[in-house]
């Protein structure tokens, strides 16, 4: 129960940011994480496009250094072969580091 509560904020935060931080894209319709598998699930409705992609982090970790905290995608796929190939390339074993309201969550 905790944990569930705990992934629901989470993808609550996480949804927030991506969107701000990366609105100009489009937005992420829904994110499902599983905090216990460290995967995540979203799907994004992308401009100029007509349905919505899903993308999946197959793994991810958060590392903590010097009192801030950033997400770490290990192993990401999509629904659309040219995305899955853009996000292993541009996101796979990047940084991404989180706001201290995100970073409290955890």
């Amino acid at each position: 129960m905790l944990q569930e509560m705990k992934d629901k904020a989470l993808a609550v935060a996480i949804r927030a940011f991506v969107n701000e931080r990366y609105g100009k894209y489009g937005h992420i319709e829904d994110i499902q994480i599983d905090t216990h598998r460290n995967r995540f699930t979203m799907q994004a409705l992308l401009k100029g496009e007509i349905a919505p992609v899903t993308a999946v982090v197959e793994q991810y970790d958060f590392e903590k250094r010097d009192g801030e905290v950033f997400l770490v995608l290990k192993r990401i796929s999509a629904s659309r072969e040219w995305l899955s190939n853009l996000l292993a390339e541009l996101a796979t074993g990047k940084q991404f580091k989180l706001p201290g309201a995100l970073a409290a969550i955890l």
